[in-house]
């Protein structure tokens, strides 16, 4: 048997009483809707930690292009560039 932390168990229950309300699995549409917020999520996580190292350069470029073929708007890539210039102007201050 595997253990799950609470956190885990917590989102597993939450998926099995979405299941039950909707009667079964997730469309396709909702699928991709959630995979998307959850990309522009972590962008904007990366972007806010992004400290101009090389190996950040490269994670949150590889991140975006990877967005951008998944078919995120490209104003989230203009918040993005911005929160990460503001993110290396606050670590500069």
């Amino acid at each position: 048997m595997t253990r799950v932390s609470r956190k885990e168990a917590r989102i597993l229950k939450e998926r099995s009483q979405e299941m039950r309300r909707k009667g079964g699995g997730l469309s396709l549409a909702e699928v991709e809707r959630r995979m998307r917020a959850s990309m522009a999520d972590e962008l904007h996580r990366m972007a806010r930690g992004y400290d101009g190292t090389p190996r950040r350069a490269k994670a949150l470029l590889d991140a975006i292009l990877l967005a951008e073929q998944e078919g995120l708007p490209a104003r989230l890539f203009e918040e993005i560039r911005r929160e990460a210039f503001e993110a290396l102007r606050a670590r500069a201050a």
